[in-house]
């Protein structure tokens, strides 16, 4: 009657093992998928594409709106340092650029690409873009009037990334923010643990199947 035990206590650590594979399976993150929540800092770059791999890439830079953003003015970079996230888990980003005393940064989203899909929360590395607005300040406004908007491109005269401001992850299709309310990454580790639930309860059928003919004949050889 002690080979029902002993064939359960060999089959645990096979179980085990099992269950800890399907776990660091679940917890695996493909090679080119990042999650915001690590990336410290983005920058952008003027002419740079993004990278793309449900769609095409797009400029890292683009200005999408505010009075300058049809000027000739043209931003060369601009840096975005992750500063938290908020209430609904999306990062947050603290966004800099080197920029003339004539115009500053408005609206801001920095967009990147699910890696599997829009609501992934892992995302392509090198997919984030960002879309911005450009506002002429007060000098600003004077020189356009003074110069026109067909003058010559201007350039930022100061060093480093002096004019600063702040942006969130949108939710612009095929790109998406890095909330975590809804994402493949989750169903995948869902399924895994019901398969492995599933396993578990088949090799237990399968062990008292085993040791039940067993015991039957144990009883019958008993009789008298």
């Amino acid at each position: 009657m002690a080979r029902p035990h002993s064939s359960a206590a060999a089959a645990a650590p096979m179980v085990l093992l099992l269950a800890l594979s399907l776990s660091a399976f679940a917890d695996a993150k493909p090679k080119d998928a990042v999650d915001l929540n690590d990336v410290a800092s983005l920058t952008f770059r003027r002419g740079k594409q993004t990278a793309g791999r449900r769609s095409a890439g797009v400029p890292q830079l683009s200005c999408v709106g505010g009075d300058a953003c049809s000027s000739s003015y043209l931003v060369d970079a601009v840096q975005c340092h992750n500063t938290g996230v908020d209430d609904y888990g999306d990062v947050q980003w603290k966004c800099e650029a080197d920029l003339e005393d004539s115009v500053r940064l408005g609206e801001m989203n920095v967009n990147c690409e699910g890696f599997s899909s829009r609501t992934d929360r892992l995302k392509l590395r090198g997919s984030c873009g960002l879309e911005y607005s450009l506002h002429y300040t007060t000098k600003g406004r004077d020189r356009s009037s003074s110069y026109g908007r067909g003058g010559g491109r201007r350039r930022g005269s100061h060093g480093g990334y002096p004019h600063s401001g702040y942006s969130s992850s949108s939710y612009n299709s095929p790109y998406a923010s890095s909330s975590y309310s809804s994402d493949d990454s989750s169903w995948v580790g869902s399924m895994l643990t019901v398969g492995m639930v599933v396993l578990l309860i088949v090799v237990c059928l399968r062990e008292q199947r085993a040791t039940n003919p067993s015991s039957s004949s144990s009883s019958s050889s008993n009789r008298p």
